[in-house]
């Protein structure tokens, strides 16, 4: 009845060690939206967050953010910091790619009728 630690061998330490740790070093890298708006007035950020964290937690960087309310809806991205997230490998969540998508398509609609 004293067996109450079952003996391990030491290599087999360091790959649970190994395996436990790889899990850590390397989340996925999420591009989504954090709610920061009061009760029916919401306000969203736009974050890159590791993707198992929660809506709330601390994000790694702030991209920009999202005024649904206002008319049209405001949107405004810092695509540096966007672009530097996606090359290493952040997903975007779809309503981001959207939101991306309608920004990126603005602004080359008015760079067009600024030069002409």
């Amino acid at each position: 009845m004293l067996h109450l630690f079952k003996l391990v061998d030491f290599r087999q330490k360091i790959r649970y060690y190994h395996r436990t740790s790889y899990k850590t070093w390397f989340k996925m890298i999420t591009i989504r939206l954090m709610r920061i708006g009061a009760k029916k007035k919401p306000f969203y950020r736009i974050i890159a967050i590791d993707s198992e964290r929660p809506r709330e937690s601390k994000a790694k960087d702030i991209l920009g953010y999202y005024d649904p309310l206002k008319e049209p809806p405001e949107i405004k991205v810092d695509f540096e910091k966007a672009n530097y997230w996606l090359e290493r490998g952040a997903q975007a969540s779809k309503t981001v790619q959207s939101l991306l998508h309608k920004v990126s398509k603005r602004e080359k609609f008015s760079d067009q009728h600024s030069n002409t």
